[in-house]
């Protein structure tokens, strides 16, 4: 199944960019350049971790590096990080995917010093007072991004399941194996393939 889905997305990259149009991004601040004035963090973007290892992480927004714009989303996990495996992540909602519609996710990573690779995924939950994750899309098992790299862009693309109550994307890396490692992120998007 896993090499079926990475041909179908190896196949598919070059006939989305030559016979396909896309619709509108459904990302918000996909390129992290607004920022709210309280927290410096970017708008709509949350740092996912946990509260007795948020120490040993950094997450900004940065213009130290960008791929487009002025800004990029970079989180970095310390040397002094504790063995404990922690995947940390910028997260946000998204809003207005419809059932059964092919969508393409991509992003922009840039890498240093990672072992295991950087994630960019979309998971779905199901409707409720008790949400169940039903599902998603990630772009690492078909574009391991790791080591220290340039800027990479990353892609996948899924169809949203019935059912589907909220949809949620993430960005980020795990601690295994990636003490002392950082990744950026920048130009996010989620775009319907027609």
């Amino acid at each position: 199944m896993k090499t079926a889905t990475r041909v179908l997305i190896l196949i598919l990259s070059p006939v989305l960019s030559a016979s396909c149009s896309l619709g509108p991004n459904a990302v918000e601040n996909q390129g992290f350049e607004s920022i709210n004035s309280d927290s410096g963090l970017p708008d709509g973007w949350h740092p996912a971790h946990l509260a007795r290892t948020k120490d040993f992480v950094s997450f900004s927004s940065t213009e130290e590096a960008a791929h487009s714009g002025r800004r990029a989303a970079s989180l970095e996990i310390h040397q002094d990080h504790p063995e404990e495996r922690v995947d940390y992540n910028w997260t946000r909602p998204i809003d207005g995917l419809k059932p059964g519609k092919p969508y393409l996710l991509s992003a922009w990573m840039k890498t240093e010093n990672l072992k295991s690779p950087a994630f960019m995924m979309l998971q779905y939950w199901s409707e409720g007072e008790q949400p169940k994750m039903l599902g998603g899309a990630r772009t690492e098992t078909g574009f391991p991004v790791l080591g220290t790299t340039d800027w990479t862009h990353v892609a996948t693309v899924f169809s949203v399941p019935e059912g589907v109550g909220q949809a949620r994307i993430r960005a980020g890396i795990s601690s295994k194996d990636n003490i002392g490692g950082k990744v950026w992120f920048d130009s996010i998007e989620i775009r319907e393939v027609y």
